[in-house]
């Protein structure tokens, strides 16, 4: 079972911090005025605007990266921990944080999405705690789209189911599970590495990507299930595949891997990289039902 924290309320304290790749110049600031105009007060990691000396693509060291993690989810003030932005990173500086430490502080609520996937994996899944898989405040999805902005807003101040509509494929038996997953290429990332965390008997996997190939979509999930990943996987639900190529070719090279696990599937539901995509909570109750198209997600905080 996943514990689930008390929903948000105006004046909750909410740490930002940069886990992954650096900010980009000047989105900070409106990203961070939306979340205080929920009523959010926006504590932001003392690195959160550092980028490595000499690794462009990180936002600081390793160390200082996971330093900022390790303050704000240890603050006794601080309600949930925001990931600012996605890129490359979580996994080098995941093996630097204390999780005996972190585990001792408490329950936070964790958000962010794409790179995020791994602390979803390393830290909420591991410590049995429901998570965000959220659009991030310094992305173009957050500072863009209203709705996309609006359905974070009612995940943390309104909780309430979260209903996903997709494409039935393979058997049409309904399952009920805790949801896992994110970015695939994330997850495969963390097969045989001391991050992995393999899914709960009966979980229903959600995977999304972006900018994958099909042949790499396909080298991804086929790592996966010969890892054994999906050994107790009970369902599935594909999300945008953003970006990835023709349509045809690359729902063709997912399901050329995935449709032999006969396991029920529902393909295209509204969450991942693509515009509009929804927050879904991990770790929480749901329920895939082919024969109507849907996926029920339980709300990773109590109304």
């Amino acid at each position: 079972m996943t514990a689930r924290l008390p929903r948000l309320h105006p004046g909750d304290q909410i740490g930002l911090v940069a886990p992954s790749g650096p900010l980009p110049p000047g989105q900070l600031e409106e990203g961070v005025a939306h979340l205080r105009s929920w009523g959010l007060e926006v504590v932001l990691g003392t690195h959160l605007n550092t980028r490595h000396a000499e690794l462009g693509y990180l936002a600081g060291t390793d160390v200082e990266r996971a330093r900022d993690l390790h303050e704000l989810w240890t603050r006794p003030d601080i309600r949930a921990v925001c990931c600012a932005r996605g890129g490359y990173g979580s996994q080098r500086m995941a093996t630097a944080l204390d999780l005996t430490t972190l585990r001792a502080a408490g329950n936070r609520l964790l958000i962010g999405s794409s790179d995020a996937t791994l602390l979803h994996e390393h830290l909420a899944a591991r410590f049995g705690l429901a998570s965000l898989f959220a659009p991030m405040p310094v992305t173009d999805a957050f500072r863009t789209e209203p709705e996309v902005r609006e359905h974070l807003r009612r995940a943390l101040f309104e909780p309430a189911p979260v209903v996903l509509h997709g494409e039935p494929l393979g058997p049409a038996h309904q399952v009920r599970g805790h949801t896992v997953g994110g970015t695939a290429s994330l997850l495969v990332s963390t097969v045989g590495t001391p991050l992995q965390v393999r899914p709960q008997p009966g979980s229903i996997a959600l995977l999304e990507d972006v900018t994958e190939s099909p042949y790499r979509l396909d080298r991804i999930l086929t790592q996966l299930v010969q890892s054994g990943w999906f050994d107790s996987v009970a369902g599935i639900g594909i999300g945008s595949l953003h970006d990835c190529g023709a349509p045809a070719a690359v729902r063709a090279a997912v399901c050329s891997v995935l449709e032999p696990l006969d396991l029920p599937m529902l393909w295209g539901l509204e969450f991942g990289h693509a515009p509009g995509q929804h927050t879904v909570p991990l770790g929480a109750p749901a329920v895939l039902d082919p024969r109507a198209g849907t996926l029920t997600i339980e709300p990773a905080l109590q109304a």
